[in-house]
């Protein structure tokens, strides 16, 4: 019973995957499916988008509907812009790794989210919650990423990548499953010399997953992820500059966090960073449970050089969060399954005195405490209605972390989100599905930090929480052995959004609101057994109202970087040996404050970032069943654009990559 009522489960709440072999596809394998199948939208395979180029992950969701990516050259950045989930950037949306959360502090020069953490050749798939659906995962307005790794096996991989300004990839990993013992180990390195001025890339990581099988129902599961990241800073680069190096494209530069130095040649930022989860899985057989503890570690050092001189050498401890999850699941009868669960963090950074290199010296110390807890129903009413309803109660307490803290205040802050969604299959070949959500977040770290630092109007204004409805419908259609398409509309109106000001220092306090609204479309067509076409187009807006009349730099009605149209048009063939991957991404227009965050206030303005399209091109040969080679070309025709205000993108790169399974 329990496994056709997951079969059913999943038949009732997947979509279909935008790049699938087969149509149509609905089971989710290796899925611990909690009563809401996790309302899963999209199924990425990662063997089948992969072109050979990637190294993140975000240029693996890059042709995915609903989703924008906005990186810099050179393996990209932790930039809060970096991954949009329907016009989230990623503090309003949660990033999982098996279930497990990704969350960081977000402040001292860390991030929301380290893609360049998740370990590439460890990615299996993809799956992606889109709004604010899942009860299961709070203050997640723009949905859920949750990224599945290869699981322990009798096998190994390696693989070796050259390309474009000496890149050079290496990815290993191996897996053993001895009786009730597995485990896998994998080591990445991933370097490249500099495309933008200084913007050199080194990253090394290491880890291990154990899995230890405690009975027929109960087992264990052990992560440990190491990485060491060195990236160079950008230095600016112009015509007319006393420094201006003509080797390298025209480009802005970086700065470091609360310093008014100008970084130099030979400047970098290198993360040290220790990540270890343990989580026990119970199955009965009416239910299941699972509790997991998860704890971070990370510093940064920030190497200054101005002129050939050093200026600073300093460390900052950027993440020490750790949190604590329990989900569990109970068969009550053939029509309902419940889910719930409960899960609390604790996001916090080191604290201690820091130079800001400039004379001034901070004493930044903060915590977010963060308690959630939800129930959830799938009630199965007949063969075509199913429902889901949902519950979620959250609560955020912030405040300094020591005593002598700098500009720190406190805030305690809770709320009900109800959710809704219903499932209607309409025949055999078409199902339509509404959603209707509630929507609440606290301010984040950085929200919560510089809200209180610094000076200027915002800090004497209110900072609460976001709240406000989320609204989705769409129909999904299976026309033939052939073609498949599925249209979404989606609408959210959030009242008190958190906006950060656009000029020193900063503050981030409430407008009257924002508004995000839009459609997607996603098509697949299977041309016979061995070739895919597949057409994914998204439509956004966005609204701003409310921004205070001191906040008079940047954009007033919208929100930036966001661009109205995105489309991704691609074909896929996969015959005996060979494998071929073509694909077009088109994005257009989009406006964003330039200088921001820039040191220096001349240079504030709204800038219009021009349309760009971008084709790419990759071909893979299987010389055996264990090795196979790789090779890419990742804009073609030698595209001049930006996807970041200043900062050029790669012209044409290549690639190649050899594979041995063994």
């Amino acid at each position: 019973m329990k496994k056709k009522f997951l079969l059913l489960l999943a038949l009732c709440t997947a979509t279909l995957p935008a790049h699938a072999h087969n149509l149509p596809i609905f089971t989710l394998p290796d899925v611990v499916i909690y009563a809401s199948a996790e309302n899963v939208d999209t199924v990425i395979n990662v063997q089948q988008v992969n072109i050979g180029a990637a190294q993140t992950v975000p240029e693996l969701l890059r042709n995915t509907a609903g989703i924008q990516i906005q990186a810099r050259p050179n393996a990209g950045g932790n930039e809060d812009l970096t991954v949009k989930l329907r016009g989230h950037d990623s503090r309003h949306y949660t990033v999982l790794m098996d279930g497990i959360p990704q969350s960081m502090s977000g402040v001292m020069g860390g991030g929301y989210v380290n893609w360049n953490a998740i370990p590439l050749g460890m990615v299996e798939r993809i799956e992606i919650i889109k709004g604010a659906k899942s009860a299961a995962y709070g203050q997640s307005e723009g949905g859920v990423i949750n990224i599945i790794t290869k699981k322990s096996a009798d096998a190994g991989e390696l693989q070796l990548t050259t390309g474009n300004n000496d890149r050079r990839q290496y990815i290993f990993n191996y897996g053993v499953q001895i009786e009730a013992l597995g485990f896998r180990v994998y080591a990445n390195k991933s370097e490249q010399d500099a495309y933008l001025r200084n913007s050199d890339y080194d990253n090394e990581q290491t880890g291990i997953n154990l899995n230890y099988k405690l009975s027929q129902t109960d087992s264990l599961r052990f992560n440990y992820d190491h990485q060491q990241l060195k990236r160079g800073l950008v230095i600016a680069n112009a015509p007319g500059n006393g420094n201006y190096d003509s080797r390298y494209p025209i480009s802005s530069g970086d700065t470091f966090a609360n310093s008014s130095n100008t970084p130099g040649d030979g400047s970098y930022t290198k993360i040290y960073r220790n990540n270890f989860n343990v989580t026990w899985n119970s199955d009965r057989d009416n239910g299941s449970d699972s509790l997991t503890y998860w704890k971070n570690h990370e510093k940064q050092r920030e190497h200054n050089v101005e002129n050939g001189n050093l200026i600073f050498d300093r460390y900052n401890v950027t993440d020490k969060s750790i949190g604590l999850m329990y989900k569990g699941s109970a068969y009550l009868s053939s029509k309902h399954q419940l889910g719930y669960g409960a899960d609390y963090k604790r996001l916090r950074y080191g604290y201690g005195w820091y130079n800001s290199g400039n004379g001034n010296s901070l004493y930044p110390s903060q915590k977010l405490d963060v308690w959630g807890i939800y129930i959830e129903d799938n009630w199965h009413m007949d063969e075509r209605w199913l429902t889901n309803i949902g519950l979620r109660y959250d609560k955020m307490e912030g405040d300094r972390d020591a005593a002598q803290a700098t500009n720190i205040g406190s805030m305690s802050e809770s709320a009900l989100s109800p959710k809704l969604n219903v499932h209607f299959k309409n025949d055999e070949r078409t199902s339509t599905n509404f959603s209707v959500n509630r929507i609440w977040r606290a301010p984040s770290m950085a929200e919560f930090y510089w809200h209180y630092s610094g000076f200027g109007f915002a800090k004497s204004l209110l900072l609460a929480p976001e709240k406000g409805w989320g609204y989705e419908a769409s129909i999904a259609h299976q026309f033939n052995d052939k073609l498949h398409s599925k249209a979404t509309a989606f609408y959210q109106d959030i009242s008190d959004y958190i906006n950060f000001t656009h000029q020193r220092p900063f503050n981030a306090y409430n407008i009257d609101k924002a508004q995000l609204w839009g459609c997607e479309l996603e098509n697949t067509w299977k041309l016979d057994d061995a070739s895919i076409i597949f057409l994914n187009y998204t439509n956004m807006h966005t609204k701003k109202e409310g921004v205070h009349a001191n906040d008079n730099v940047g954009l007033h009605g919208e929100l930036d970087y966001r661009p109205r149209h995105t489309l991704a048009l691609g074909y896929q063939y996969d015959e005996g040996k060979w494998h071929a991957r073509y694909d077009m991404t088109y994005t257009s227009s989009q406006k964003a404050t330039l200088g921001y965050p820039a040191t220096d206030p001349a240079t504030y303005k709204v800038q219009e970032i021009g349309g760009y399209v971008v084709h790419n091109l990759s071909a893979t040969y299987d010389f055996a069943k264990n090795s196979s080679v790789n090779f890419s070309l990742y804009n073609i025709f030698d595209k001049e654009y930006c996807e970041i205000y200043g900062y050029p993108m790669e012209g044409r790169v290549f690639t190649a990559t050899f594979t041995y399974k063994f």
